[in-house]
């Protein structure tokens, strides 16, 4: 089972996506988005290698934020409507989708430098007090 990761924005420090799931497979990338319905708020998708996305198929506007190999963003695009092409973003390395709006609520802009980290999955387990 692979470790839940989430993206934060270590200039401003918001948090982006509390699930970030990458995708390096093509026909994973595909279907990830064209069979939902919606786009979750607080679930990313992280697509690497890319330089260059569309949202045919999609029932939804999404964000995208195009990174550089140190993660550092160098191009944001907000509210891509379904059944668009958005042109290559020659210097990216990888692309993140997410839903829309959420580059703006994050205040995310170019130069601001992102961090990927492990989800902590806190497990609590009942305090059992033993009696005599």
């Amino acid at each position: 089972m692979a470790q839940l990761q989430r993206l934060v924005n270590s200039r401003r420090g918001t948090i982006l996506a509390h699930e970030l799931h990458p995708s390096a497979e093509s026909s994973r990338r595909l279907r990830h988005l064209t069979l939902r319905r919606k786009f979750p708020i607080g679930v990313a998708l992280w697509l690497s290698p890319c330089r260059a996305i569309h949202t045919l198929g999609l029932r939804f506007p999404i964000d995208a934020i195009f990174l550089d190999d140190k993660l550092r963003v160098i191009e944001t695009r907000e509210c891509i409507p379904p059944g668009s092409l958005v042109r290559p973003v020659p210097r990216a390395s990888s692309v993140v989708e997410l839903p829309a709006g959420t580059v703006r609520a994050s205040g995310t802009e170019v130069g601001d430098s992102l961090d990927v980290e492990p989800v902590k999955i806190v497990v609590r387990t009942a305090d059992w007090i033993g009696t005599n």
